[in-house]
């Protein structure tokens, strides 16, 4: 598994993973834990991480830095989705609101 690109959706629990090769194929989805972050990235070679400029991806990238990975935080995450939901082969998953409850 040779992981040259990493998206990481930063939560307050759990965090998703996005990990995709040279060619833009997918080789890794993960849903990790705050505790389970540092550990699945000490794992990895160096590679490009992109996240969502949020109050806290300051100090993950850091983290993730020390690492030795090269980390670009974005203000656009949204923007990006917004987008990506016009295109004809849209093929994210997304899910519907819940209910109240």
């Amino acid at each position: 598994m040779n992981i040259t690109t990493i998206g990481i959706d930063l939560a307050k629990s759990v965090f998703q993973v996005h990990g995709v090769d040279e060619r833009g194929h997918c080789v890794v989805q993960k849903r990790l834990k705050r505790n389970q972050v540092l550990v699945f990235f000490a794992q990895l070679s160096p590679c490009r991480i992109g996240m969502e400029a949020c109050a806290g991806s300051h100090y993950w990238a850091r983290a993730l830095q020390k690492l030795g990975h090269t980390v670009k935080l974005h203000y656009l995450g949204m923007a990006v989705f917004a987008s990506s939901l016009k295109l004809p082969y849209f093929t994210m998953r997304v899910m519907t609101p819940k209910s109240r409850w």
